[in-house]
């Protein structure tokens, strides 16, 4: 037990090291991201560290060892880092590891409706969980990435703040909706080819022609 102490003590001084070296290092002295502090500090380094090697490592063990606590700490990164970088690294892995709890932190990313990118990113992930539970949702975002509640101004289509270039809110619209139908049709189904023909129709020509490109790909038989 004292040794299991020492030897983690050791990887969480090595893992907050300045010098790149000496956090990959830290990498290699762990088994697992059991322990709460070695799971937060990879966790950063999966998607923030400036050394790619070290980057790459600590992404690696992070996707090896899916705890419940990377999992929050990357919920964490993805709904609250100021970095645009850290939270698509957020996204991209929690769309990888999959599971309820990675399900519904991007459910909360893709809600974000004050950050149109991150509605994104998180659509897209959500698209490589393939879970239907998330259908309605990402049906929701396809409709009109402006669904939230709150936000009962509507110019366009889309709810949006008062100073915005009603132009620009539309494009950032439109590739938030492409993005949640391209999650969709990664689930496929009949319902969602269902809602697929439905944006055929669209107002929005980029949305339109992405909704004609999915279904042509969903309705044409596998070789």
């Amino acid at each position: 037990m004292i040794g299991r102490w020492f030897k983690l003590r050791r990887a969480r001084q090595a893992l907050a090291a300045q010098d790149p070296s000496k956090r990959k290092a830290g990498l290699e002295m762990i088994s697992d991201l059991e322990d709460p502090q070695l799971a937060d500090l990879v966790t950063k380094m999966a998607v923030a560290d400036p050394d790619m090697d070290c980057f790459m490592a600590a992404r690696e063990r992070v996707l090896k060892h899916s705890t419940p606590r990377v999992v929050s700490a990357l919920r964490h990164h993805l709904l609250m880092s100021w970095e645009l970088g850290t939270r698509r690294c957020a996204a991209e892995i929690l769309g990888s590891i999959g599971g309820q709890d990675a399900m519904y932190a991007l459910a909360r990313g893709v809600e974000d409706f004050t950050f149109r990118q991150v509605q994104e990113l998180c659509a897209r992930a959500l698209g490589k969980i393939r879970d239907p539970a998330v259908i309605p949702l990402l049906k929701k975002i396809a409709d009109d990435a402006f669904w939230y509640p709150s936000r009962k101004k509507r110019v366009g289509g889309s709810g949006i703040d008062i100073g915005y270039d009603v132009n620009a809110v539309a494009r950032e619209d439109a590739r938030v909706r492409e993005a949640a139908l391209e999650a969709l049709a990664s689930i496929g189904g009949g319902e969602v080819i269902a809602i697929i023909r439905r944006h055929i129709k669209d107002a929005d020509v980029l949305v339109r022609g992405t909704a004609e490109r999915l279904l042509k790909q969903l309705e044409t038989p596998q070789a």
